[in-house]
């Protein structure tokens, strides 16, 4: 979900903010609502773990994350978006102002395993830069493939409407020291690898949603993102990684849906899916 930041008004971002929290809002809904009881939400974890296997089950979990201070995601991204207002109009001038919200799990750095609440319940906890550094907590995006064909086949019947279009794009991106990433777009028509470019991009803040109830959980980042530059490959080092990405979207007026499939030597090593 983007849009283009062109002169420093005042009101933008807050206009932004109010548009977008209604949008996502509205998305996470399902993810905002409580369950009757304790029990309720105990029966509705063993059921998600039921679901998605024994991996997936509260005895697999990794450390505990502290769920007191639970809040409503809606609420907690509107004050995030208006938090970053003052960083997007110092910064932003001329830029595409990109709000990104991504599905994944909260995952220990120590065992690589998502972590589990302190205590059972509905809870969705906002984790900061500071909050993730300070439990040694990683982002780690990305669906399960069943999953991944299951928001793929939503979004397609959306834009059997009006309101949402198809995108289709393919992309080498190659990332090279001091997160410099370099974008070669592949023509779909004829497969040929067009003029690599360098993708410019600014992040200006995240936060983390931790969802212990839901089968993923989210992370919203806002990013600058400027105009691409011309780039030789022949005058850059040895990428440190180099991936392919198929991209399919429903792109409605405020809002994106992008699926993604990411691969390493045309396998795909994840599934993503992004707002």
């Amino acid at each position: 979900m983007a849009w283009h930041h062109s002169a420093p008004h005042t009101s933008l971002a807050l206009n932004m903010s109010k548009r977008s929290a209604n949008i996502l809002g509205s998305t996470l809904n399902a993810v905002g609502k409580k369950t009757k009881s304790m029990d309720e939400a105990r029966k509705s974890d063993l059921a998600v773990s039921a679901m998605l296997g024994e991996n997936q089950g509260p005895q697999s979990r990794g450390p505990k994350l502290p769920t007191h201070t639970s809040q409503a995601p809606d609420s907690a991204i509107a004050a995030f978006l208006l938090d970053m207002r003052d960083a997007i109009e110092s910064q932003g001038f001329g830029a595409t102002v990109e709000v990104e919200l991504r599905l994944g799990k909260i995952t220990s750095s120590a065992t690589g395993q998502r972590f589990s609440a302190s205590t059972p319940g509905d809870a969705c906890v906002i984790l900061h830069e500071q909050d993730m550094k300070s439990h040694g907590a990683k982002f780690v995006p990305g669906v399960k493939k069943e999953d991944y064909y299951g928001f793929h086949r939503k979004a397609m019947k959306l834009t059997m409407s009006d309101a949402y279009a198809k995108h289709d794009e393919h992309q080498n991106v190659s990332t090279f020291p001091g997160s410099k990433r370099v974008v070669e777009e592949v023509d779909l028509n004829t497969g040929q690898t067009l003029a690599p470019y360098q993708q410019v991009k600014q992040r200006l803040g995240t936060i983390d949603l931790f969802l212990p109830h839901c089968d993923y959980d989210c992370r919203v980042a806002i990013s600058l993102e400027f105009a691409p530059t011309p780039v030789s490959l022949e005058s850059l080092p040895a990428p440190e990684h180099r991936r392919g990405k198929k991209r399919v979207s429903a792109v409605g007026r405020d809002v994106r849906l992008d699926m993604t499939e990411v691969l390493e030597a045309d396998v795909v090593m994840s599934y993503e899916v992004e707002l």
